[in-house]
């Protein structure tokens, strides 16, 4: 994981910060080696997985929240626009992102933490699939014990 491009989204002391790093730790955290190794890291998967999930609602919340900052002023000028005949919705855009510095600002926003949303979903993914893993080693360990 890029820290400093997780930086730039969120603060490195932070909580939102801590569950991504926690979470990447575990997922190339090595192989356990015995059977109370196997279960604390089960345990942590699911305490990690749980952040995650917590962390990706959060995100979906302030994802609305800035879309709904921006929208009323959105829809005038795209409305506006559309009257006085701009020929196409890629036109559209762009003059309301040149005439509106806080659209651009808040559509980076929301871009950025869509692309978090987006490496929290393969985290989780990964995270089971260290589950799955993780139990069959266990299985295999006891069978050869």
């Amino acid at each position: 994981m890029n820290d400093f491009t997780l930086s730039e989204v969120f603060p490195s002391g932070s909580s939102e910060y801590q569950i991504l790093s926690n979470a990447y730790g575990l997922i190339i955290a090595g192989i356990p080696q015995i059977a109370a190794e196997y279960k604390n890291k089960l345990i942590a998967l699911d305490a990690s997985r749980a952040e995650l999930s917590s962390l990706y609602f959060m995100i979906n919340r302030n994802i609305s929240k800035l879309k709904a900052t921006i929208q009323t002023d959105y829809d005038g000028q795209y409305t506006r626009l559309v009257k006085i005949g701009r020929p196409s919705n890629t036109a559209i855009e762009a003059e309301i992102r040149f005439n509106n510095p806080d659209y651009l600002k808040v559509s980076n926003q929301i871009e950025e933490l869509e692309n978090v949303k987006n490496l929290i979903v393969n985290y989780m993914k990964c995270i089971d699939n260290c589950r799955l893993t993780t139990t069959e080693l266990f299985k295999d360990s006891r069978r050869i014990d």
